[in-house]
């Protein structure tokens, strides 16, 4: 079911989600973390989308991804049923990680930017080189 993990459109991801109850405050605004929980989702689908998983398991060990470092621009807020579109670009691949740049919309309305670092780390909490098959995959998604 691809439907759930939005599309590639330009080596761009695209994810859209409706905002919930759960997502808001009293007020009903998006409470300012929910952004990372929608954004992780938006990365998760793009993973899928790209068949790399999330948690790879290889040779008796166990590696998957994290968020290393995080910088968020919040400029306008959603809202509790708003439909909003978050956009996923890979901005540069490093041997062990790859820097990704997430922007929140709704209705073309710039809301959220993520600027992310993720790491690729091994189960002992060790940063470690890709594998040449994971690289490969994100290298034609990667935009200047």
């Amino acid at each position: 079911m691809n439907d759930l993990n939005g599309y590639l459109k330009d080596n761009i991801h695209y994810y859209h989600a409706r905002i919930h109850y759960a997502d808001t405050d009293a007020a009903g605004i998006v409470y300012h973390s929910r952004y990372l929980d929608l954004a992780e989702r938006a990365r998760s689908a793009f993973l899928n989308l790209m068949e790399i998983p999330e948690v790879l398991y290889l040779d008796d060990e166990c590696y998957f991804w994290i968020i290393r470092k995080a910088e968020i621009d919040y400029k306008s807020p959603a809202k509790i049923a708003d439909i909003i579109s978050i956009k996923t670009q890979i901005t540069a691949l490093n041997p062990a990680s790859i820097e990704i740049t997430q922007t929140v919309t709704k209705e073309d309305k710039y809301l959220v930017g993520i600027q992310l670092l993720l790491a690729f780390i091994n189960e002992k909490g060790r940063v470690q080189k890709m594998m040449p098959e994971i690289r490969h995959k994100i290298v034609s998604y990667i935009q200047a």
